[in-house]
């Protein structure tokens, strides 16, 4: 059985004025859009401030998959 989630998307602005879709997501998930391991994705982003992580949550909300990409950049 799969489980299923509802997936938010969220349109931001970046720098070029282009429009990118930005939408929950796992860490896993952005680890492998990083091409990075999973470990050094944790250790990038638990110094960012405003970041409130859950560590009971597996899923990161679109504001906090915004506030990882504003920090570290796009993937």
């Amino acid at each position: 059985m799969q489980l299923k989630r509802h997936i938010y998307d969220v349109a931001i602005a970046n720098n070029n004025h282009a429009t990118m879709k930005i939408k929950s997501s796992t860490k896993t998930e952005l680890a492998l859009s990083y091409n990075i391991s999973l470990i050094t994705l944790n250790k990038w982003i638990k110094e960012i401030d405003g970041l409130n992580l859950d560590p009971k949550k597996r899923i990161l909300t679109p504001k906090q998959v915004e506030i990882i990409f504003n920090h570290l950049g796009e993937p």
